[in-house]
């Protein structure tokens, strides 16, 4: 029997990897802007700004608010955001789970992710139903150091590799010395990310859905 230390751990994001990232950040805008007394009807147009690289205050002047109103919003919207209210409103993608069973019997797995509220990460893993798939569960905490803290814990792991939905995945990757495999399905589009990886010169492929990294990963990692 091989040790578990034998067996490949595969390291995952949670938002925007496993689950959905729109519905929680809307959501949360719209009460950002309901406290702030703000009318806005471009959440669809800020929502692509956004996937696009831009930050929310820009995305919000962009599409037509005026900058102190639009930090104003956004400041309230980065109260809100990490509320459960506004967390319940993400969902699986509809491959996760198949995925997860899919890996488990071949492989170890870390879920780590970057976040303020750790309580409320926790909660919600239980809440989705996906810690069983998990040898270890973790949390960061999140801000201009996040990717740093991240590699940390994927080279204390011996992570073979992280998949993940954004730029500073792709930073913990880089850091930790592991490849990243990267998927377009959340915080993050397709082209920003094909920008992204170009500016680091490095091998960083970019899947359209969890199950082509998940192939990927398997082919490179567990076959």
């Amino acid at each position: 029997m091989s040790r578990a230390s034998d067996v490949p751990l595969i390291g995952f994001d949670l938002d925007g990897t496993l689950i959905t990232c729109r519905a929680k950040q809307l959501s949360a805008l719209r009460e950002a802007l309901q406290v702030c007394a703000v009318e806005y009807d471009s959440d669809d147009a800020l929502w692509q700004l956004k996937r696009d690289g831009a930050t929310t205050i820009d995305a919000l002047v962009a599409t037509g608010l005026d900058e102190a109103r639009a930090r104003a919003v956004s400041q309230a919207w980065v109260e809100r955001v990490e509320t459960w209210p506004h967390m319940q409103r993400d969902e699986l993608f509809a491959s996760v789970v198949p995925l997860l069973e899919r890996l488990k019997p071949k492989s170890r797995m870390l879920l780590l992710s970057a976040r303020r509220e750790p309580e409320l990460f926790h909660r919600q893993v239980a809440d989705l139903g996906i810690a069983r798939f998990f040898d270890f569960v973790e949390v960061v905490k999140s801000g201009k150091e996040a990717a740093q803290r991240k590699a940390l814990r994927l080279r204390a792991h011996g992570a073979m590799c992280y998949v993940g939905d954004t730029e500073s995945d792709m930073d913990a990757a880089e850091q930790a010395g592991v490849p990243i495999f990267v998927v377009s399905t959340g915080q993050r589009s397709r082209s920003f990310l094909e920008r992204a990886a170009a500016r680091r010169q490095a091998a960083m492929p970019i899947f359209e859905e969890l199950a082509g990294a998940i192939h990927e990963v398997e082919r490179e990692f567990l076959s």
